[in-house]
């Protein structure tokens, strides 16, 4: 069984920017970290790294770039040989990082990618070299939204200062056990997920409950 899929990344994604939106209730500065524009999922840190990962019919694309990684171009440089990312990467999902994805990435100059990663017909998730390289490259960002979601909401809980009530109301609204939703199923909150999580309605948190395919009740 793969162990890093689609369905995994699309239902962390959806974790944590639930978890994101009660979080910029108390924080409402920190507004880019998470963020969904459309089917895009961005994300980004404090050390200047991003990433954005498209979802779509055919399957996932996504693209990161970290300025701490020996393949990042220096600064205000075009990017050259931006091909050995997608090697082995389907036809549909190429266009798809060229109409789209890679796009977000431009920094003035052409677009900038350290590390990429797409899905197989199956569902896998992979790259052009090995999961480790891509993950010191930049996957890291997705970390989490790829790991057990148990362990991810906890660390969300934890980085992110959020109550016991609030992580389990995150766990309540995506179960991982018994009849799990297909992780595409949009979902309404609880009235009382809805009231353990405290969420403030904003533009910043709209976004990401749209995005997330959340709805608030």
């Amino acid at each position: 069984m793969a162990t890093r899929t689609v369905d995994g990344l699309r239902r962390g994604a959806r974790i944590h920017s639930l978890l994101y939106a009660a979080h910029l209730s108390k924080n409402p500065d920190r507004k880019y970290d998470v963020t969904w524009e459309g089917h895009h999922y961005r994300r980004s840190d404090a050390s200047g790294a991003r990433g954005t990962v498209t979802f779509s019919k055919h399957g996932v694309v996504a693209v990161f770039f970290d300025p701490n990684s020996p393949r990042a171009p220096a600064p205000g440089k075009k990017q050259k040989k931006l091909e050995e990312h997608f090697v082995g990467i389907p036809s549909a999902l190429l266009t798809l990082a060229k109409r789209e994805t890679l796009a977000t990435m431009d920094d003035g100059v052409g677009p900038v990618v350290t590390a990429a990663i797409w899905s197989l017909p199956d569902g896998e998730l992979t790259g052009a070299r090995p999961w480790p390289r891509l993950a010191e490259d930049g996957v890291h960002l997705v970390e989490l939204e790829l790991g057990k979601p148990e362990a991810s909401i906890l660390a969300w809980a934890e980085r992110y200062v959020l109550a016991d009530d609030q992580a389990a109301a995150a766990r309540e609204t995506f179960p991982t056990k018994g009849d799990v939703p297909a992780s595409n199923a949009k979902v309404t909150l609880s009235d009382a997920a809805r009231t353990a999580l405290r969420i403030l309605t904003n533009q910043a948190t709209r976004e990401l409950l749209e995005g997330a395919q959340v709805n608030l009740g």
